[in-house]
């Protein structure tokens, strides 16, 4: 049989104006939940229990020498008093409020409690640490901080840092040993190759900052080396190296560029992270290096940025525990594409868990022992990777019982020399499999019994099994592939069609084409060649911002202008 070229599938894109998650945390630690009362007790630095007097939602990590808390707001005059019980009796610890300028002192009681209130009238960071010591960058030069809450000195005659605030140009001219916090926009920060080694403490704080350069610096010995809050901003040619996590990029984060930079040995705390993208942050990971650390790169819950993705593009991940991992909610939302990676020698390559529209295409995922697994994903896309040599699975999808593995595609990947080419377990279902190469794998596939397609009809063809007599009908695990149908080659059509999509609205009821009640909003999709495998939308309104699937007619119910966004994706992707 010929293996034909295979065709990328085409979209169409139109627009009209109209908690608890530690189980799948990938490091100890953390915890995040919605509630009063809220329990640590796998960090390797130091376990608690935390009480709030109000329900709330918070994201607990406790990582060596530092504890944070992010608070989501919880309403105007709204205070909680939080307190802390497990920690060392009769101990200070130094307590900041959204940045490391607001210090505060948090004393421990003899039976290890330590209590302070918050105001959540918005969302709060607070950060928590044995010991202060922290430069500051402000508008007009350096300074220290001082034992005095809220006063710094200014540092004057220090050659070893340097602010030009006419070119917006910070550097540093010296190896820096204490944390750096940036008090600044529109500037560049560089570090000219020296290092920050703050003693297992943060890097550099940039939180709620916007349009910086970040260049040539190295981070050793940090807890994280770089904790940012940043918009439309760039992080460049750093060397990230024997840190807790590398760069943690949080929430409100949004189009954030971190590109060449090398993240290697992030093990001080096992297992390590490089780029931790957490908590509807955005950015693009474009042309790092990932080297032998515990998780190379990791997203969570992450959201769109002005490109409409987030991008893990053209970087070298080997050696890691994972390689890419990218993790979302109960809701699943997370949209990530992942394309034109070298992955390589990870325990596992990529891992998705719980996440939509995630798109995996065009990497190299060699010598790992499980190349890509989908857990509990709907409406992704793994297509036009090399996958090759993978010990246990080429590619891997999982289901639970109350969360199926679904409505995914997975066309025109090579994959070769594993023990089990494709494996799909019995929660995994309503899957679309074709156009495959499966060539010298142990084992070719293993499949959940008739719940998945692995043929798409004689124009579009199955897959190519090399364990099988060409010309034949495959016909093994009770009806995997019951035609024989080749790839589409010259001798066989392909894909000419766009997929088309039909948007129904209602006659507005209003003057000048407003409605004045509800919008009830329907789709009809349709493509004459491989078929639609699924229609998105996007409502945007200020406050709404997730993509979902399509499934059948829906209400617009937020008064004001809404932008509608919607597109069909054929069976080719």
């Amino acid at each position: 049989m010929k293996k034909g070229i295979l065709r990328a599938g085409m979209t169409i894109l139109l627009m009209v104006c109209v908690h608890v998650i530690a189980s799948e945390d990938l490091m100890g630690g953390f915890v995040e939940g919605f509630g009063t009362s809220f329990r640590v007790e796998n960090s390797l630095y130091q376990n608690f229990t935390l009480e709030s007097s109000i329900p709330v939602r918070v994201l607990i990590r406790s990582v060596p020498n530092m504890i944070t808390l992010q608070f989501d707001s919880v309403g105007a005059g709204r205070t909680a008093l939080i307190s802390i019980q497990g920690l060392p009796t009769n101990s200070l610890f130094h307590l900041y409020r959204d940045d490391l300028y607001n210090h505060d002192t948090l004393l421990v009681d003899g039976q290890g409690k330590g209590a302070f209130s918050l105001d959540l009238n918005e969302c709060r960071t607070i950060i928590i640490q044995p010991r202060p010591s922290t430069l500051f960058l402000r508008e007009d030069g350096w300074y220290h901080s001082t034992a005095v809450k809220g006063v710094l000195d200014k540092i004057v005659g220090e050659d070893s840092l340097a602010w030009d605030p006419e070119n917006r140009i910070a550097r540093l001219n010296a190896d820096i040993h204490q944390t750096i916090q940036i008090e600044v926009d529109s500037a560049t920060i560089d570090g000219q190759g020296y290092s920050v080694v703050p003693n297992v403490a943060q890097g550099m704080y940039l939180t709620r900052r916007k349009k910086l350069t970040i260049r040539n610096f190295r981070f050793t010995n940090c807890t994280f080396a770089m904790y940012s809050l940043l918009d439309s901003s760039l992080i460049t040619n750093c060397a990230f190296e024997k840190n807790v996590i590398g760069i943690y990029s949080t929430a409100q984060s949004k189009d954030l560029v971190i590109s060449n930079n090398t993240f290697r040995d992030n093990n001080l705390m096992t297992p390590g992270m490089g780029v931790c993208v957490d908590n509807l942050s955005a950015c693009d990971i474009v042309d790092n290096t990932f080297e032998n650390q515990g998780h190379g790169i990791y997203l969570v819950k992450s959201a769109t940025n002005s490109k409409g993705i987030v991008q893990i593009t053209g970087n070298l991940v080997q050696g890691n525990l994972r390689g890419i991992g990218v993790s979302g909610n109960s809701q699943g939302s997370v949209l990530a594409y992942v394309r034109s990676n070298i992955i390589t020698a990870n325990k596992t390559g990529i891992l998705a868990v719980r996440g939509n529209d995630i798109r995996i295409e065009e990497n190299t995922i060699s010598a790992n022992d499980t190349g890509i697994v989908l857990q509990m994903c709907k409406t992704s896309l793994v297509r036009g990777n090399q996958v090759l040599g993978n010990t246990l699975f080429g590619i891997r999808l999982i289901g639970k019982a109350d969360s199926a593995c679904s409505e995914n595609l997975v066309v025109g990947n090579m994959v070769k020399h594993s023990d089990r080419g494709i494996s799909l377990d019995t929660n995994s279902i309503n899957n679309l499999v074709y156009q495959n190469s499966f060539e010298n794998n142990e084992n070719a596939t293993f499949s959940s019994v008739g719940q998945n397609k692995f043929d798409n009809g004689p124009t579009w063809g199955g897959n190519w099994w090399s364990d099988w007599p060409e010309g034949e009908p495959r016909i093994m695990n009770n009806g995997l592939c019951i035609d024989f149908h080749p790839f589409a080659t010259e001798e066989f059509p392909r894909e000419t069609e766009v997929p088309f999509t039909t948007l129904s609205l209602p006659s507005p009821n209003g003057r000048n084409g407003w409605f004045t009640q509800d919008v009830m909003v329907s789709f009809a999709s349709s493509d004459g060649g491989s078929g639609i495998w699924k229609t998105s939308y996007l409502v945007q309104n200020g406050t709404s911002q997730v993509t979902r699937s399509y499934t059948g007619p829906f209400a617009v119910v937020t008064e004001g202008r809404n932008t509608l966004t919607y597109n069909a994706i054929d069976n080719l992707g």
